[in-house]
């Protein structure tokens, strides 16, 4: 007797997860963006390949690199996933009831920029709650359930620039760049390279005592209480600026070639969302 049902097919979690990995070229990249651990993608990955009958990854002592029938698998499998996470986010539109816009920031972004933005909140927005995401990586708007997104992105226009700034009891103390020796230097740990673009090629990082931490905010923090120098963006630090609470000792700007960038969902509910947030 004919059975009657179709052949089940791959899980649903197993083609997410090896469309992750082909895009990310990586398991452990693949699983930081679906917060999974690494172990995971790899089995959901062996599973769709045993249905398969047949390898998608060739393994080797590097990591994982796509073979022919994964590079011919992925084109279909994204824009199917892109499909559906456009259909899914359809879902939430045109909800009469209060809606929650979730917004991805990098964590210097969240805190710097937006959280001193939350107080002049539109009327237009009022209806609207606002999750805010420090997310390290950019995500994509079409297939990680963001509405919203703040980063550096380069730009061949007019871009952001490096400044360093002081409490003004320590700016008062600099005089020039080589009395920078005499201050300790703040520097956050994914952008330490920012002290040499300042500095520039003729002259040395400046000598001294150096606290280095994992988030800008914690060097802007203690920069503010007078306990070192830091350098950064002006974006970020335009608010403490126009407060008075930092002051920059030397008139040096260097230019970053990127700027800060929203981007935003193709909904028109959020168009009153970028006009209030965008800088």
């Amino acid at each position: 007797m004919l059975d009657p049902s179709p052949p089940s097919g791959p899980s649903l979690i197993a083609l997410r997860a090896f469309e992750a990995a082909a895009r990310c070229g990586s398991f452990s990249r693949a699983a930081d963006e679906l917060r999974v651990t690494p172990a995971a993608v790899a089995q959901h990955v062996k599973s769709l390949e045993a249905w398969a009958q047949q390898p998608l990854f060739d393994r080797t002592a590097r990591g994982v690199v796509l073979n022919e029938a994964g590079v011919r698998a992925r084109p279909a499998l994204s824009d199917a996933f892109r499909r559906l996470d456009v259909a899914a986010g359809r879902l939430r539109e045109g909800n009469p009831r209060r809606r929650t816009v979730r917004f991805a920031a990098l964590p210097a972004i969240a805190e710097l920029w937006i959280s001193p933005r939350l107080a002049a909140v539109p009327a237009a927005l009022e209806s609207h709650d606002l999750a805010i995401h420090a997310v390290d990586r950019k995500p994509d708007l079409s297939r990680d359930g963001f509405d919203v997104t703040a980063y550096f992105e380069p730009t061949s226009g007019p871009s952001d620039e490096l400044v360093l700034v002081a409490a003004p009891a320590v700016a008062a103390a600099l005089t020039t760049i080589d009395d920078l020796s005499r201050t300790v230097r703040l520097v956050d740990r994914a952008w330490e390279d920012d002290w040499h673009r300042w500095l520039g090629a003729d002259h040395a990082p400046a000598p001294g005592r150096v606290v280095e931490v994992s988030l800008f905010s914690m060097a802007v923090s203690t920069a503010v209480a007078g306990h070192g120098t830091v350098v950064g963006r002006r974006s970020l630090l335009a608010e403490h600026l126009r407060r008075g609470v930092l002051v920059e000792p030397f008139t040096r700007r260097v230019a970053t070639g990127d700027r800060l960038t929203i981007e935003r969902r193709d909904d028109p509910e959020l168009e009153a969302f970028s006009a209030w947030i965008e800088p």
